[in-house]
């Protein structure tokens, strides 16, 4: 479709869809932004509900105990532990009733023994006026609830009133009514006992008080958390976590490099970056003058961009200046040449790769790769490889870490298996002891082998930097030369 525009209308084009991009981009994060209010919106009203039934709840809770407190104020009802039967029968929620001094021990009460130390902590949050809600642990859970109210006395002695309250309807309602895949709703005290808990028993143990998350049958609720005044009970809300903010950044992410990309070809198009002079004159192919193999690069009139050193010396009787020479001059002709080309001359066969230059669905020119013809490559090397599997001298070659590269049938015969990649002393100690001996050499070693009484040549190899690269070891066959 590029091909019906001139550049002109092609930049334009491009302008246009740029333009309509960053409306949509503005358009989603507007409704994102939306839709993340709504989100927040709806998690903090069922928050809100949550929380006003609870306090609902203890507050009914405080109410009738700091009633009950009043009624029993003065030293006549302490003594009254009839009337504390009565009291607790008008309530179908107390399970207890019991009055204490003000050092905390029990003077009266229906479950617990007389002059009794209560335990409790809560006594000391409590305040005239100001009732407070505590919970009871039993086996590592909470299914009674105390309330502690200050009392008041016509002698100046003051004490405690302490209601303790059974929460099944409360335990039941939560359950029933907060146990959705989207939220759950957890009560739970200071140290993490729980009230009502949702989840399987054993996650409870997960719960540590700064963990703002947890996963529970595959399913990963965030954690958020809500103390209540005047007690020590704290609630819990699970929201299943629905990856909105992982989608949004996603999404936005995945539009903003739509839209880098359209800018880019945007400032390619206005500036000319693909003009094929420029592109060519521009840059710096040095770095090609380090390989071995000849690199020459034409534009698509054929005339050589660049030709590197080795491509110089290939082509040396031949006229090569940049800007004029032309590919074919050098080569041959190139009509529906591309792949790889076989180019003759006078002393050796050379191997031509030639392949296009393409740049954004537009071909800018032309690559040659120039070296030696690999299949004569080939063929000497699987000749001079049958050769070397067939002498009647075993030969081996380990490298400067002594670790065998090649090894020949007859090395085999006298070695056994041999592997490359082994280690030379894994399979004979003695020539391994031979080669570090004479690893600085730089003759022909000849030793006698004691274990077969062959005698063995060590010939050392270097590399194009004189630094010793490894061994041939020979293992000499002497009832072949006889």
């Amino acid at each position: 479709m590029a091909d019906r525009f001139d550049n002109t209308t092609k930049t334009m084009a491009i302008l246009a869809v740029i333009f309509f991009v960053l409306l949509i981009i503005l358009f989603f994060l507007l409704e994102f932004r939306f839709l993340k209010k709504i989100m927040v919106e709806y998690e903090d009203n069922i928050e809100r509900i949550v929380l006003s039934e609870t306090y609902s709840f203890m507050h009914e809770l405080e109410f009738y105990t700091d009633t009950t407190a009043s009624r029993l104020s003065g030293e006549d009802s302490l003594r009254d532990k009839e009337l504390l039967s009565a009291i607790a029968a008008e309530n179908p929620r107390v399970i207890d009733i019991q009055l204490l001094n003000e050092r905390g021990y029990v003077l009266h009460s229906l479950r617990s023994p007389a002059n009794y130390l209560y335990p409790g902590s809560g006594l000391k949050q409590a305040a005239p006026g100001r009732p407070y809600l505590f919970s009871i642990v039993e086996q590592g859970r909470v299914n009674e609830l105390c309330v502690a109210a200050v009392m008041d006395s016509h002698s100046g002695a003051g004490g405690y009133l302490l209601i303790t309250y059974r929460i099944n309807d409360l335990q039941q309602k939560f359950i029933l009514k907060y146990a959705t895949q989207k939220l759950k709703i957890a009560l739970v005290d200071n140290a993490g006992n729980p009230l009502v808990w949702p989840f399987a028993e054993d996650m409870i143990t997960y719960l540590a008080p700064d963990r703002d998350s947890l996963t529970a049958d595959n399913v990963r609720y965030s954690i958020q958390r809500a103390e209540l005044d005047k007690s020590n009970i704290n609630v819990l809300f699970f929201h299943q976590d629905t990856h909105f903010d992982t989608y949004r950044i996603i999404a936005i992410m995945f539009l903003l490099f739509a839209l880098y990309f359209l800018i880019y070809h945007f400032i390619v198009e206005f500036f000319k970056i693909n003009n094929v002079n420029s592109y060519f004159e521009n840059i710096d192919f040095n770095i090609f003058n380090h390989l071995q193999e000849g690199i020459i690069i034409a534009n698509n009139a054929g005339r050589l961009v660049f030709a590197n050193s080795e491509a110089y010396k290939i082509f040396a009787g031949k006229r090569i200046e940049t800007g004029k020479t032309v590919l074919s001059e050098l080569i041959g002709p190139l009509e529906g040449q591309n792949g790889r080309l076989t180019l003759k001359k006078s002393d050796d066969l050379l191997e031509i790769i030639l392949s296009p230059i393409i740049k954004n669905g537009r071909q800018l020119g032309s690559l040659a790769v120039i070296g030696p013809d690999s299949e004569r490559e080939k063929l000497c090397h699987n000749a001079m490889g049958r050769v070397f599997e067939h002498l009647v001298d075993g030969l081996v070659f380990v490298d400067r870490e002594c670790k065998i590269v090649a090894s020949n049938m007859m090395a085999r015969y006298y070695l056994g298996n041999l592997q490359d990649g082994m280690n030379l002393g894994e399979v004979n100690t003695e020539l391994m002891a031979l080669v570090e001996k004479h690893i600085g050499s730089t003759k022909p070693i000849r030793e006698k082998l004691a274990w077969s009484d062959a005698p063995c040549e060590l010939l050392p190899v270097f590399d194009g930097n004189g630094l010793y690269a490894g061994t041939i070891i020979f293992i000499k066959n002497e009832t072949s030369y006889c």
